[in-house]
């Protein structure tokens, strides 16, 4: 069971994805912050440090693989765990994602049991 100050990031603009995901991890014990864009996640990371963070793929204006490269060039938040959920089935896309720097990818479909052990195991790979 994590300890408290565990804190996942998520970052979707779909706002129940957020919420479904924030009770999911908050039930695994997690403290969860939520954003609706890059730019929200990168001032959050500015103030505190995150256990991992889940982000969608796809988002307006900067999406998945703007904050997987943004936090990946930051030596403060580099080895920070990234996980990108994406809906796509497009091998290529989940790739692209781990070239850019996320730790895993997932579809959104699977189920969030599936989020909560990818978040535990981010951090022992």
């Amino acid at each position: 069971m994590p300890i408290p100050t565990q804190t996942v990031l998520i970052v979707d603009d779909d706002e129940m994805w957020r919420m479904l995901a924030r009770v999911a991890l908050g039930r695994a014990g997690f403290r969860c912050e939520e954003c609706g864009s890059v730019k929200e996640a990168m001032a959050v990371l500015a103030r505190e440090p995150v256990f991992c963070i889940v982000t969608d793929l796809l988002m307006p204006e900067l999406d998945g693989l703007d904050l997987c490269r943004m936090v990946r060039a930051d030596p403060e938040f580099a080895d920070t765990p990234i996980i990108v959920m994406t809906s796509s089935t497009d091998e290529a896309e989940h790739r692209t994602a781990r070239e850019a720097g996320a730790h895993t990818t997932l579809r959104k479909d699977v189920e969030f049991k599936q989020v909560v052990s990818a978040v535990r195991f981010s951090r022992n790979p």
